[in-house]
């Protein structure tokens, strides 16, 4: 048990050292992705729009989280935007992210699933995406999800909770949108789109926790 625990925090120790050329490496793989989605004929010219958006939004997320850690604690002006813009991209683009799949649901329900009429939770979703967005843009003014000291460092307000009320509510609600028409989809589709929102809820749990 003990020499599971060292090897835990070595773990730990080695993702912290190189976390931020992951976040690289990984941002550069979603810049790939992004072009090569967009040369994928066998996909219709909308879904090809907006997975390659997707991708995109992947990597500008993945760039901004390392900029908000670069750039912490860094007092100068370059800083002090850099820390600001970078978090708030950060929080604005997983909002993003999720609007970007509920398109894709849309079109795939349409074309794939033969729905006709759209569950009303996909516009709930939507509404969920717009009523996040302000609240972020509010927050930018009032402290509601983070605040920075004297230092530039970030620091997470006490009702910073309530900003993963909208992603989540919006991820459940997908979720039970891809179980209901799981039947009508290919599996693969199916698997992959379950990965697509069971995996973020985890993560966000382990967030929580580990900042």
């Amino acid at each position: 048990m003990r020499i599971g625990s060292i090897g835990g925090l070595r773990m730990m120790g080695l993702l912290k050292t190189f976390q931020l050329d992951l976040m690289l490496f990984l941002s550069g793989c979603c810049g790939i992705l992004a072009i090569l989605t967009l040369f994928t004929y066998s996909l219709s010219r909308k879904r090809r729009g907006i997975l390659a958006v997707m991708e995109f939004a992947a990597m500008l997320l993945l760039l901004s989280d390392r900029c908000a850690y670069h750039f912490a604690g860094d007092g100068s002006e370059l800083g002090f935007w850099m820390v600001r813009i970078s978090n708030f991209l950060v929080f604005f683009l997983t909002l993003y992210l999720l609007h970007s799949l509920t398109l894709y649901l849309m079109d795939l329900f349409r074309n794939e699933g033969g729905v006709k009429v759209f569950p009303k939770r996909l516009l709930v979703c939507e509404g969920l995406f717009l009523m996040g967005s302000l609240t972020l843009i509010v927050s930018q003014f009032t402290g509601l999800y983070y605040t920075f000291d004297a230092g530039n460092n970030y620091h997470r307000s006490p009702w910073h909770l309530i900003c993963y009320i909208f992603p989540l509510l919006i991820i459940l609600l997908l979720l039970s949108m891809i179980l209901e028409y799981r039947k009508v989809l290919p599996w693969r589709i199916t698997f992959s789109l379950l990965l697509n929102t069971i995996v973020p809820v985890i993560a966000a749990i382990a967030q929580l926790f580990f900042y």
